[in-house]
């Protein structure tokens, strides 16, 4: 007798993609393609695994509009399997969830209100018209909203002054305390001086270090707040959402075989055709998927940036 296999019925459709909005590396060979493991995979490939993690870690470079576009495709994705995820953002301090509490609260809170009642713009994060997509589907969908970010002050006093600036038990509940392993630490440090184009002051780069994962750290802490069965989406920047080390890992140290995605969106560059030449620092990019993009502009990030500039966020 043959025996029928198990039932098991497709996945939704996907939704449509969005268009490119962004104008610079439209012809660019890898526009739009999703690199996974040496190879080149569908958005269908990518949202199955997507669709079974608990944690998706979404990984934009803030200024490009096609990132957040892209970030809302992935979250409503995985909102037509009935998955009701929290969205965390990396740009709202911890301090600020009270207030993202009581707007949410309010009566008939809108996408653009939450913008202006956590005064996205007046922190100095890129224009919140870019993100009002993001928050929109969450709002619609009634998610709950995370303000995942470590309090401003306590990094900057660990950008300043170093580990000793915070009191003993925020460092351990970071995991500031345990030092990280040799590499992992002179890749974050390559990084960091790199990001800022090589103007970080060599006596800073060890704090700026420590700040840096404490973000990581505070933001995985916010995301395991939400029971396991809905889990949460994280936006937040690339650097962020590296396997290697961010968030991915500070979520491996508290909940062991936790179930993460980590999706970076990376802009193409002219002439730069290879996937793997995009890892810059890295033997290997450092994400289970890349999804490159067009490209905000062709301005040199570098070309006013100074020593004060580097050192105050």
């Amino acid at each position: 007798m043959v025996v029928a296999p198990p039932f098991r019925p497709s996945p939704p459709p996907l939704s449509p993609l969005p268009g490119w909005q962004e104008s610079l590396g439209r012809g660019h060979p890898l526009l739009g393609k999703i690199w996974s493991a040496g190879t080149f995979v569908t958005a269908q490939q990518m949202m199955a695994r997507a669709t079974n993690a608990s944690y998706v870690l979404l990984g934009e470079k803030h200024d490009n509009a096609d990132h957040h576009r892209l970030q809302a495709w992935v979250l409503s994705s995985l909102l037509r399997t009935n998955r009701r995820p929290a969205v965390a953002f990396e740009m709202l301090d911890v301090d600020q969830q009270p207030a993202v509490d009581a707007y949410l609260a309010s009566p008939n809170p809108s996408a653009e209100g939450f913008g202006l009642a956590t005064q996205w713009t007046e922190r100095g994060w890129p224009a919140w018209s870019s993100y009002q997509g993001i928050a929109q589907l969450a709002l619609e969908h009634r998610l709950p909203f995370i303000a995942a970010n470590a309090r401003t002050a306590d990094v900057r006093k660990l950008a300043w002054e170093g580990l000793d600036a915070l009191p003993q038990s925020t460092t351990r509940r970071l995991g500031l305390d345990h030092v990280l392993p040799e590499a992992l630490q002179q890749s974050l440090l390559d990084e960091l001086q790199a990001s800022h184009c090589g103007k970080l002051p060599t006596m800073t780069m060890a704090s700026m270090a420590l700040a840096q994962r404490a973000r990581d750290a505070e933001m995985a802490e916010q995301l395991l707040t939400r029971p396991i069965s809905q889990g949460a989406v994280l936006i937040a920047g690339a650097g962020h959402v590296r396997r290697d080390r961010g968030v991915p890992r500070e979520l491996r140290a508290r909940r062991a075989n936790v179930s993460v995605v980590s999706i970076a969106w990376l802009e193409v560059r002219d002439s730069v055709s290879n996937p793997d030449d995009y890892a810059a620092l890295a033997e290997k990019l450092p994400y289970d998927f890349v999804w490159f993009t067009t490209r905000h502009d062709n301005t040199n990030p570098c070309a006013k940036m100074d020593t004060k500039t580097v050192t105050d966020r």
